[in-house]
């Protein structure tokens, strides 16, 4: 069965990660989004894979190590095979068991149990046929809170990826079109057990936890010998840990990263390549992209930091609300729910703190955003 994916972001949202580029290239452990939506595909026992990628530049990052091929539209994609397909989004991370499935029951939707508002949206079904799709906008059940995008029970969502039969390789080559057609024709269910969809920033944080659970610990990079490292750490070649760090894994520490001087690390935590932590700094939990740099004196926690951000010194982030409630963040369709109770904030490439600057929790700043020093800022900018 061809494996059609989906390297193209489907929302003109510009994400604060990947302002100039697709959000497949966002890197979880050692692979980008892409990757893990091709070798999904692979394992999932797809004989055919159709990368769907306008501009290359994905296909340029994915390995060569699985057999796949290129393809600048979905139409041409479409094309290229007579048989039911698979349609995988590139954004979004699912688990190979759930690919099989998806292969082993066609036509079939995968779907999954959600608390918060679906991008794709909320599944109807009759046992195990899917009956509608309701995307956003529609009416939401009668146990939708009242901002529709949280639920008390949750909703069954759909992934956003499904296997469709041959004849919808006729309709409109794109994705509403396909899935709507599908559902028309007749689909059943398959459960996802893993899924994260990273047009919504605050997915990156689990998806990189779970890739990083899977790491074996490699010291190939620099280590101080006053320097503490436990679990599951990976330091690569050229990352530098200085003295008096304490290091407490999953963690990654990419090619070219530095961690200074008695800085904390804990949690599932990823530095990409040439990203640097500075004295005395703590980092939970958080992703930071290749060459984000955070100085020294400040607190990171429950955060997403996206290309050459620059944190001040004392920089501090919150990652909790006073009423406990889950923190509320913007993604591509409006500001939602994270469904964490602890979340820090998204900063954009390229955007800058001043000294002292105090973030809230839940707060974005886009690319290029500047604070000044001193400032607390509780809005996104």
């Amino acid at each position: 069965m061809q494996a059609i994916v989906l390297a193209v972001d489907d929302t003109e949202w510009t994400h604060p990660l990947a302002p100039n580029g697709p959000t497949s290239m966002l890197p979880v452990g050692r692979s980008t989004a892409a990757e893990h939506a091709v070798r999904s595909a692979d394992a999932g026992g797809a004989d055919r894979i159709t990368l769907v990628d306008p501009d290359g530049v994905v296909t340029d990052a994915v390995p060569d190590d699985v057999d796949y091929e290129h393809s600048i539209t979905l139409e041409d994609a479409l094309a290229a095979g007579d048989d039911e397909f698979v349609l995988l989004p590139a954004s979004v991370l699912l688990d190979a068991p759930a690919v099989a499935s998806l292969v082993q029951r066609a036509p079939s939707m995968a779907v999954a149990r959600s608390e918060t508002r679906p991008r794709f949206g909320a599944v109807d079904a009759d046992g195990s046929r899917v009956q509608h799709v309701r995307r956003l906008g529609e009416e939401h059940e009668a146990n939708d809170s009242s901002d529709g995008d949280r639920t008390d029970g949750g909703v069954l969502a759909f992934t956003g990826a499904v296997s469709l039969p041959a004849a919808c390789r006729d309709e409109d080559a794109t994705f509403d079109a396909l899935v709507a057609a599908g559902v028309e024709a007749g689909l059943g269910t398959v459960t996802a057990e893993r899924w994260h969809d990273l047009e919504r920033p605050w997915e990156l944080l689990e998806a990189n936890a779970h890739a990083l659970e899977a790491l074996d610990s490699e010291r190939d990079g620099r280590i101080h010998p006053d320097a503490t490292l436990s679990g599951g750490v990976v330091v690569e070649p050229e990352a530098v840990v200085e003295s008096g760090v304490v290091v407490e894994g999953p963690a990654l520490i990419s090619r070219g990263a530095t961690v200074g001087p008695n800085a904390y690390i804990r949690g599932a935590t990823y530095l990409g390549p040439d990203a640097h932590v500075g004295h005395a700094v703590e980092v939970k939990n958080s992703v930071f992209l290749a060459g984000a740099t955070v100085g020294h004196l400040s607190y990171v926690g429950d955060s997403v930091l996206g290309r050459d951000v620059n944190f001040g010194a004392n920089t501090v982030v919150a990652n909790l609300r006073h009423d406990d409630q889950s923190v509320r963040a913007a993604a591509s369709d409006g500001r939602l729910s994270t469904g964490r109770r602890k979340f820090g904030v998204v900063v954009g490439e390229n955007a800058k703190t001043g000294i002292g600057t105090n973030l809230n929790a839940g707060v974005t700043l886009g690319a290029g955003a500047h604070t000044t020093p001193g400032e607390t800022v509780v809005r996104d900018r």
